[in-house]
């Protein structure tokens, strides 16, 4: 959860708001209000300027399982570029990442190594993820767009993981106001490698400073 952190701050940095957009938005499915915080409370939604432009950094973890075979693949040390394409009558941000570097590290357990995913990280590079950021901090309908590119089947698990990574750059935001101290609860469930798996992370809210957040996750 390092790194979701890391993502969700340098995001919400960026362009969190403390005011309130007209109408009640709905509460993103899986957030749990925990403890609404101290006075003063304040409604947090996230508003991005059209053009608006963040770098992210991702390690990700890929495990095969095909039939009993496969293993932990080299970890996967991406650089990518957040761009707010446009804004939305709704408040909605469509946003499209690009992988600008990608870079393998060797994996204790992989039988491959990081130098065999040169060819795998070449084809990376260049790929763009396009989605729509909700205000309330939920990242829906996100593909791939290889730009026309064919990509081998070898990059399937890999694009799989990488997409749901994604959706997590932005922190979920409670609906009701609030303040220093509050947290809450977050669970999301996807497939994966044939799994159904259900990830709960807890946010705690430290600090708000203008549009900035200072947040933990556990």
């Amino acid at each position: 959860m390092k790194v979701i952190a890391v993502a969700c701050a340098v995001v919400l940095a960026a362009c969190g708001d403390k005011k309130p957009p007209p109408g009640e938005l709905p509460t993103p499915p899986g957030v749990q209000l925990l403890n609404a915080g101290a006075e003063p409370r304040q409604l947090l939604r996230y508003r991005i300027a059209k053009g608006t432009t963040q770098v992210i950094e991702l390690a990700l973890d890929v495990d095969i399982d095909a039939s009993g075979q496969g293993g932990p693949l080299p970890t996967l040390v991406m650089t990518s570029e957040m761009v707010a394409d446009d804004v939305l009558p709704d408040g909605s941000t469509q946003v499209r990442t690009t992988i600008t570097h990608v870079v393998a590290r060797d994996r204790p357990g992989s039988a491959i190594t990081a130098t065999q995913m040169t060819e795998q990280t070449e084809l990376m590079r260049g790929l763009v993820l396009r989605g729509t950021l909700a205000p309330e901090g939920m990242l829906r309908d996100l593909h791939v767009d290889a730009g026309g590119r064919v990509l081998p089947p070898g990059l399937t698990a890999q694009l799989d993981t990488l997409s749901k990574s994604f959706e997590q750059v932005a922190m979920p935001l409670p609906r009701t106001p609030v303040g220093p101290g509050a947290s809450w609860l977050y669970s999301r469930t996807f497939t994966q490698s044939g799994m159904v798996m259900t990830t709960t992370t807890t946010f705690k809210l430290i600090a708000i400073a203008g549009d900035t957040l200072t947040f933990e996750s556990v």
